[in-house]
């Protein structure tokens, strides 16, 4: 906050107030802060704004709310007194009574518009203490309605009014025929209600029944789907079964078939005579005529090969295989009776 002096009198410094911006002495500030919230300087708002700002919040429609006009912080009742007018602490005066005695929970205040009020003891079970003469108007009136005593009735009684008026006066009138026709009113409401409430019902019914229908028919049909790729399945495992058993019966068949072809070519060897001497294969059986030349064999009917001893014919054994890559002289023998 700025300071400054005056050309007049250059002892006495100026303050800046922070609500008017004007330059004041320090004898137009208050000279403490004015609440112990307050953590600005005491000399932050001249007493003419502090005044000005207190006279606004009484006049308002909360004026116990008084707050310092720097901080907002709430003003206690001292200093509302010691720095508002006397019009102004007398209206915050009677509002902070007013709200001290109506917070508390055995007062009330004349509902007749006397403008008065009075504390009283605390209303029992029956009520019977709901009655109050106020001391200002002197009339009677109820605590509890907040209304002039109804004499004729008691609180409970006028509980019952509030809830039913037309009921509870059919019942004070005695009427027999209007209560007659009153509960014939109410029957026929309660039938009404009874059958709206039973529409709705069967209403409900009726949906539970349409939902449980289309639920029954989606499990038909994914039953229906179900089975059907099923079948699908199993014919297409049939077919795979079948397929697998052709195969087998026609690889039996193609080797039925060559060892009957082999039986044929033994059948036929062993019924030709030969001017040399023949032998079987030592790997696919297929006899071998050897009518000369090398003693190296390779049979390409089962690509078998085999080196035989120069008296394996007409004497008839074998001394072992040999390495194709090593071997120079090799003879080749290309159907089942070759000549080398």
């Amino acid at each position: 906050m700025a300071e400054s002096t005056t050309p007049h009198n250059q002892d006495a410094p100026l303050r800046e107030c922070t609500v008017c911006l004007e330059n004041h002495p320090a004898s137009r500030y208050p000279g403490r802060r004015l609440t112990e919230k307050c953590a600005h300087h005491p000399q932050s708002a001249c007493v003419d704004c502090v005044s000005a700002s207190i006279r606004v919040e009484v006049h308002s429609a909360t004026p116990c709310d008084t707050t310092c006009p720097d901080c907002k912080a709430p003003l206690d009742y001292e200093v509302v007194e010691a720095h508002a007018d006397a019009e102004t602490f007398e209206r915050y005066r009677q509002a902070s009574l007013t709200k001290t005695i109506t917070e508390a929970g055995n007062f009330s205040w004349c509902p007749l518009g006397c403008g008065s009020g009075q504390f009283h003891d605390d209303d029992n079970d029956n009520g019977s203490l709901s009655i109050v003469l106020c001391l200002g108007c002197k009339k009677q009136y109820c605590r509890r309605h907040q209304v002039a005593w109804h004499d004729e009735h008691t609180c409970a009684e006028y509980d019952a009014f509030l809830a039913d008026p037309e009921g509870f006066l059919l019942l004070r009138a005695g009427d027999p025929r209007r209560r007659q026709q009153r509960d014939l009113d109410l029957a026929s409401q309660q039938v009404r209600d009874a059958e709206h409430q039973f529409d709705l019902l069967l209403a409900g019914v009726r949906r539970d029944r349409e939902e449980a229908g289309r639920r029954a028919e989606l499990e038909r049909l994914e039953r229906q789907a179900a089975l059907e790729r099923a079948r699908r399945e199993a014919e297409a495992r049939r077919k795979a079964e079948e397929e697998e058993a052709e195969r087998q019966r026609q690889a039996r068949l193609l080797q039925a078939r060559k060892r009957a072809e082999e039986d044929a070519t033994q059948a036929a060897f062993a019924n030709r005579s030969f001017s040399y001497p023949v032998k079987p294969c030592p790997g696919c059986k297929a006899m071998i005529e050897k009518r000369g030349g090398w003693l190296d064999f390779l049979l390409l009917l089962c690509i078998f090969r085999f080196l035989c001893c120069p008296l394996m014919f007409p004497v008839g054994y074998m001394v072992g295989e040999i390495d194709l890559l090593t071997t120079s002289a090799v003879c080749v023998v290309t159907t089942c009776i070759v000549s080398h």
